[in-house]
């Protein structure tokens, strides 16, 4: 009968380890995909920034050659037209 007792122990003591290491694990790999997915969209964030200075330095760059380039948006009599 006291080898009924320790087996039982030991196989709760087995599922406490068990727990904790899957505990550990879960956790770990959460914090790797919110990492992954932080970084992704910082690096969205940089080509849209890029993408976007591209585009002023574009629109300056026209305005300095030429003045108000084709397709600007002008004021009409107080209706804008593009």
């Amino acid at each position: 009968m006291i080898q009924i007792r320790k087996s039982g122990q030991i196989g709760l003591i087995l599922l406490v380890v068990m727990s904790l290491v899957i505990a550990i694990a879960m956790s770990l790999a959460s914090r790797s995909l919110s990492d992954t997915v932080l970084s992704r969209q910082e690096s969205e964030s940089s080509k849209a920034f890029r993408l976007a200075e591209t585009g002023v330095e574009q629109a300056l760059n026209a305005l300095r050659t030429s003045g108000v380039p084709n397709g600007a948006i002008t004021q009409t009599e107080g209706i804008y037209s593009g």
